[in-house]
């Protein structure tokens, strides 16, 4: 397992049950900030996934 990444078990909002799902520490979410910021493509991207994200949460 890659030092950066954690697993915690998350309750399915389908089916009600816990599953393993790999999620990312402090430093690994930096590193994924950085380097999101040095692609603009991505960055794009990202910024579409966070407007959809916060889309979902107002209904």
């Amino acid at each position: 397992m890659h030092e950066n990444i954690v697993q915690l078990k998350m309750k399915s909002q389908k089916d009600g049950k816990n599953y393993l799902t790999d999620t990312l520490d402090t430093k690994g979410i930096l590193r994924l900030i950085h380097s999101i910021e040095q692609n603009e493509d991505a960055l794009y991207l990202f910024n579409l996934k966070i407007e959809k994200y916060s889309n979902t949460k107002k209904t």
